[in-house]
């Protein structure tokens, strides 16, 4: 049966005060608030947007996985509708904090053992870079941390991916290992990034006594 999607009818009121709960119930340092972005569960009607990241080749071109054929609204929305239901996955929109516009995914999967794949894209391309995509991985390190109760998180991107290997070295990832795939072709590149580098606070890009002698703020 295919996935309905209905129109948000309770407009700006219903989404900032949905806003304010949700960053409630992550507990988010307060440092996060000041950010551009903040992350919220992902849900049906986001296939509205997300169907069109799809078929943007631009997005995918330096990705382990890609879609194979045109996607259309009614296939995006059945296939989250199918996501969102599994347990090993914890997935998420990436949002504007001064607007709540929808920019993007940040998620986890293959959740077990105390450990979980992180992924993130921006799909509006012409809102990458400022910072965005690294808050968005802080504020997710927050949330595996601290409710998923993970050991570790680790992230695979291709060798060519300047710009992902970028912002996993940028938010503290440790580069542990090189591997070609014939699956996507390329080089592969796994990351690491730890609960002991979460408790350092090696995502803010210093150490733990550096944070305290700076006031805890992220870098810009």
């Amino acid at each position: 049966m295919a996935a309905t999607l209905k129109p948000d009818s309770d407009g700006a009121e219903r989404l900032a005060s949905s806003t304010i709960r949700r960053r409630r119930a992550y507990c988010l340092p307060r440092f996060y608030m000041n950010k551009r972005v903040y992350i919220r569960p992902l849900r049906l009607e986001d296939a509205q947007m997300s169907y069109q990241w799809r078929n943007n080749p631009k997005i995918w071109r330096h990705t382990l996985s890609k879609p194979d054929r045109h996607i259309t609204v009614e296939m995006e929305a059945e296939s989250l509708a199918r996501i969102l239901t599994r347990e090993d996955e914890k997935r998420f929109a990436i949002c504007l904090s001064d607007n709540g516009a929808y920019i993007g995914n940040i998620f986890y999967t293959d959740i077990r053992d105390g450990e979980a794949q992180l992924h993130i894209f921006i799909g509006e391309q012409r809102l990458c870079g400022k910072g965005r995509a690294y808050s968005a991985v802080c504020q997710i390190l927050d949330y595996g941390f601290n409710t998923l109760k993970l050991e570790a998180v680790y992230a695979l991107v291709k060798k060519e991916n300047l710009a992902a290997r970028a912002l996993g070295k940028r938010a503290g990832f440790k580069r542990i290992l090189e591997y070609y795939t014939d699956q996507a072709g390329a080089n592969v590149v796994r990351f690491v990034f730890t609960k002991l580098m979460y408790e350092q606070k090696e995502h803010l890009g210093m150490g733990i006594s550096d944070v305290r002698g700076r006031g805890g703020l992220l870098p810009e």
